[in-house]
């Protein structure tokens, strides 16, 4: 994946990768422990509700922190933004670990939204600014946040399954004040600027306000179908897969199934940032969420193996857009703006979207946890529909032909 990359950019890509893995670890630790954690604090793991307030606060301050975090990359530099994301998430995640009851460990979960969320426009900025291929850099990075989303539920569940839910919480926070140490320790220092594609200096604060207020407004609903199916997809899969020829319980195979499920998303990552950089990249973007949306509802008719197949197949397709959207962004922003412009575009997908969180518990708790499928697939296709304006419309023609990616 590094081949025809300078060694500053290998280096760039390789700490993204990482720290990107760490960021989504962290962030899917609690969906993937959260019906042990209810059933611990309440005696009762289908209290969908409270696992949606909690994740609510954490989801929300998750996409808020993109904001403070873009305007901490462009004055402090992405190196010290990293130390102090990964710094807090290791100590929120020992929060969790620590937590004595349902009040407090909702706190610990919102520090460690906060965090963790400090990580995207961080890590973005540092390859667009520091790596001449965006797309395909992207697609990579993509990966690495793929595998960590992948892992969490199988590993979480093994800890959990041979100790418990705060031994996997403690064990998870060593992750990314690990990866800090060897930040500081070997003097790490990337992302400095290396494109000439990104245009002449980086005080260029230029960008274009109809394509980047259309891709923020895509975001708001990609990112409500990405809450809600990271929250609620493991539980749905303990609820709805029984394989018969797994000698484990339900718990740890909705665990299994969401790793494997998400492991292809790995694939969807790597094509989508190979594709964004040999086809118009608002058509991919908008075509992966047009022909998402309907085979996100089918989840909900299915069940066992059928089901793992098809969320297999959707999640291929889904994470596709993840580099895509964000190798768009160089379009539509100078480098000396981009990370403040990077903030925005995760606050409005991963901030905005938290609101799914509260609004899917609410719908599985009164409706059936099924039915929250039915929601997700009609925010991804509102995405899609709005998508047209960057495709087809007078939006999608913009870009700042010196910068563009």
């Amino acid at each position: 994946m590094t081949d025809g990359y300078l060694p500053r950019e290998r280096m760039t890509l390789a700490l993204t990768v990482a720290a990107h893995a760490v960021t989504h670890v962290a962030e899917q630790a609690f969906p993937a422990l959260a019906l042990l954690v209810m059933a611990d604090f309440f005696g009762t793991a289908e209290a969908y509700g409270k696992i949606g307030g909690a994740n609510f606060f954490a989801a929300l301050l998750f996409g808020g922190a993109a904001l403070p975090a873009g305007w901490l990359v462009d004055r402090l530099g992405s190196r010290r933004a990293l130390l102090i994301m990964l710094g807090g998430t290791g100590l929120s995640l020992f929060g969790l670990a620590l937590a004595p009851d349902y009040g407090l460990f909702t706190v610990a979960l919102a520090a460690l939204g906060f965090f963790s969320g400090l990580y995207h426009p961080t890590g973005t900025t540092m390859i667009s600014v520091g790596i001449r291929r965006h797309g395909r850099a992207m697609g990579a990075h993509g990966m690495g946040g793929n595998l960590g989303l992948a892992v969490t539920p199988a590993l979480v569940a093994g800890l959990a399954g041979i100790w418990n839910w705060r031994v996997a919480c403690a064990v998870l926070a060593l992750l990314p004040l690990l990866l800090a140490s060897v930040v500081v320790v070997g003097k790490i220092d990337v992302g400095r600027k290396v494109s000439p594609t990104d245009g002449p200096e980086s005080a260029d604060r230029r960008y274009l306000i109809r394509p980047l207020a259309l891709l923020c407004l895509m975001g708001v609903f990609n990112g409500m179908t990405y809450r809600g199916l990271m929250t609620f997809l493991p539980a749905f899969f303990t609820t709805r897969v029984h394989l018969d020829w797994l000698p484990v319980g339900p718990y740890v195979t909705g665990g299994a199934m969401t790793t494997a499920v998400l492991l292809l998303g790995i694939g969807g990552q790597l094509l989508g940032g190979t594709l964004a950089d040999r086809l118009p990249r608002e058509k991919l973007y908008t075509g992966i969420f047009l022909l998402g949306a309907p085979a996100l509802l089918s989840l909900r008719f299915l069940s066992d193996l059928p089901l793992v197949l098809m969320a297999a197949l959707f999640a291929f397709l889904y994470f596709a857009n993840q580099p895509v959207g964000n190798a768009l962004v160089p379009r539509y922003a100078g480098p000396g703006i981009r990370g403040s412009v990077y903030g925005l575009f995760f606050f409005t997908g991963f901030g905005a979207g938290s609101i799914m969180s509260p609004l899917a518990g609410w719908v599985g708790q009164r409706f059936a946890l099924e039915n929250i499928f039915l929601l997700l697939s009609g925010t991804l296709g509102l995405a899609g529909l709005l998508g047209l304006g960057l495709a087809v419309g007078r939006a999608g023609r913009e870009h700042l032909g010196t910068i563009a990616g």
